[in-house]
């Protein structure tokens, strides 16, 4: 499998109900990036060490288990975002040596994989599929429908239509009825 190296580029809010962290990250190049939606308590985590309220991490838990495993093991880890899945990016934290990986919550092991200086990789097919053109000077952040929760859908489905947005309400209401119809698949195998 090919995979394309990342590097973080950003964190920005987006204001929903529940307020969500989006992260992004480009190719080296800086030309095209993802954009990781992560829980409320791990973004928080990541604003402290890349948001507006940055504050000294050295003591926090990431950043002492990185510095343990590059100081005091011969390990070289790296982070490998290897699929989407009913909303979340599906990744596995990997011995670059051995190659043996465990599954991480993404968010997780962005957190773990930016205090340790770990290499963030992502399948070539996946990055192609879910890519978009990269700005930095644009105020706009686009993330795709698939990347995001059930939960942040339907809040994005009332926003839509209570804004009147008819025509984006029609595709997050597309991808609810593809995710349930999926579910549903699964259900009766």
């Amino acid at each position: 499998m090919d995979y394309i190296r990342l590097k973080f580029a950003g964190i920005s809010e987006i204001g929903t109900a529940n307020r969500v962290t989006v992260l992004i990250l480009t190719n080296v190049e800086g030309t095209r990036a993802i954009t990781i939606v992560c829980d409320r308590a791990t973004g928080e985590q990541l604003s402290l060490r890349y948001g507006s309220r940055k504050t000294d991490t050295t003591g926090y838990l990431p950043e002492v288990m990185s510095k343990i495993i590059r100081e005091q093991t011969m390990l070289t880890l790296s982070l490998e975002i290897v699929d989407v899945s009913d909303g979340e990016y599906q990744a596995r934290l990997v011995n670059r040596a051995s190659l043996v990986s465990e599954p991480i919550a993404m968010a997780c092991g962005l957190l773990l994989a930016l205090a340790g200086d770990f290499a963030i990789l992502v399948s070539k097919d996946l990055f192609d599929r879910q890519s978009i053109a990269f700005d930095p000077a644009s105020d706009k952040l686009a993330v795709p429908l698939n990347s995001l929760s059930e939960q942040l859908l339907q809040e994005a489905l009332e926003e839509a239509i209570r804004d009147e947005k008819y025509e984006f309400a029609s595709s997050v209401r597309d991808e609810l009825k593809k995710r349930r119809e999926n579910a549903e698949n699964q259900d009766n195998k």
